[in-house]
């Protein structure tokens, strides 16, 4: 009861003395609040839900881009998932679908031999200098592209319910970009 008195003040913006009378008395409420803030409950509480939460919720995106950055393929799946058994999620039926990929590029964390087994083609690790900035070879094909699709505000937060629905939006977003660059040939 005093957490969705809590609740209703953060929703309302209304002061401790006007919660309505369905909620205990103000300074009971503010009393635990307080009480919970001090003791380290809130935080505690804050900690627990975040890890269930990201459990839930947490998406990573892979995509797989040819040397213009065009998407070949996407996928979206669980933030529980490290990116090396992504490799084998974002790969299939790449090959059948595009046989001419010889090599596949990645970052770091596609590296080790989880990655390179499932692999469909050679796997190059493309690391991060950490000397200074430098436009890696290929890896900036991938910034790139990602930029492309945050031109898109519907991809600023990830506010999609199913993965599904998430690479559809992305094959969306190279349509509309491909279309463009379409028409902007048949213009000129």
């Amino acid at each position: 009861a005093v957490m969705n008195a809590v609740f209703y003040l953060l929703h309302t913006g209304c002061q401790w003395a006007l919660l309505p009378k369905d909620f205990p008395p103000s300074s009971t409420v503010h009393y635990y609040f307080k009480r919970f803030a001090d003791d380290g409950t809130l935080d505690r509480v804050h900690e627990a839900l975040y890890v269930q939460t990201r459990q839930l919720e947490g998406r990573k995106r892979h995509i797989l881009v040819d040397v213009l950055g065009l998407v070949l393929s996407n996928k979206v799946h669980s933030a529980g998932i490290q990116d090396r058994d992504g490799l084998s999620i974002v790969c299939d039926r790449v090959t059948s679908c595009f046989p001419f990929i010889e090599v596949i590029c990645a970052d770091g964390g596609y590296q080790g031999k989880i990655a390179a087994k499932t692999s469909p083609r050679p796997l190059q690790i493309i690391k991060r200098n950490q000397k200074a900035f430098q436009a890696l070879p290929k890896r900036w094909i991938v910034e790139c592209t990602f930029a492309w699709l945050g031109i898109n505000r519907r991809f600023s937060k990830d506010i999609e319910r199913y993965a599904r629905t998430s690479e559809a939006l992305i094959s969306a977003a190279m349509i509309k970009l491909m279309l463009r660059r379409v028409a902007r040939y048949h213009h000129s």
